[in-house]
């Protein structure tokens, strides 16, 4: 695999970051990690357990998409998704899961912060839809909101969260967001469910030894 090390700030040159790319069936993956000089192995150990446990397809381990990292849970995995519409490019879809210390009631769980922000900048927040909702049966939180700021397309964005379980790699916290431009909003209200719905927890595979 390619990798490299450098430093990137200059006011800390002996925090060195370490990427390091390598091609797998479909696309890239991509891993960087920090570290003090000096201690550069510990860091490309590191990197290469987490790449070499890569697999293509896989029901256990960390994933999202068609392959998984099969190493044993940690505290701090965190994978991501980004999906965007080939007939609409403005719409877009992520998918975010992050392992957690302990239940995340706080992300994507109320709009108070962006409607605060929204009106400091002269611009509007309407709350569209506010409840808790299941998906792959877990019981997590929706929230639909509608921001127009001045200087900017007025845009809605839907999103669903699940807590998580603290300490839990099979468990993580889990974001769903979908954002459009206003007029279409019927269109992501189409994908939105349709994501939702099909959403389908996974048993874990016992290890193979």
């Amino acid at each position: 695999m390619k990798s490299a090390w450098s430093a990137r700030n200059p006011v800390y040159p002996k925090i060195l970051t370490l990427e390091t790319v390598k091609p797998v069936s479909g696309g890239l993956i991509a891993a960087d990690r920090e570290a003090d000089a000096g201690k550069e192995d510990v860091a490309e150990a590191l990197v290469r357990d987490i790449i070499n446990a890569y697999v293509p397809a896989s029901d256990r381990g960390f994933c999202i998409g068609s392959g998984a990292i099969t190493l044993e849970p940690s505290q701090n995995e965190q994978a991501r998704l980004t999906l965007e519409s080939s007939a609409s490019p403005e719409i877009e879809l992520q998918f975010e899961t992050q392992t957690v210390r302990e239940p995340d009631t706080k992300t994507y769980s109320d709009v108070d912060e962006e409607r605060s922000v929204a009106s400091a900048h002269g611009g509007t927040l309407t709350v569209l839809r506010d409840q808790q909702r299941s998906a792959a049966r877990l019981q997590g939180k929706e929230i639909w909101i509608s921001a127009t700021v001045p200087g900017e397309k007025p845009l809605v964005r839907f999103s669903w969260h699940y807590p998580g379980v603290g300490a839990s790699g099979a468990q993580p916290s889990i974001n769903i967001v979908g954002s459009a431009p206003v007029e279409k909003k019927a269109q992501l209200e189409t994908i939105w469910e349709t994501v939702l719905t099909s959403l389908r927890v996974v048993p874990l595979a016992a290890a193979t030894k």
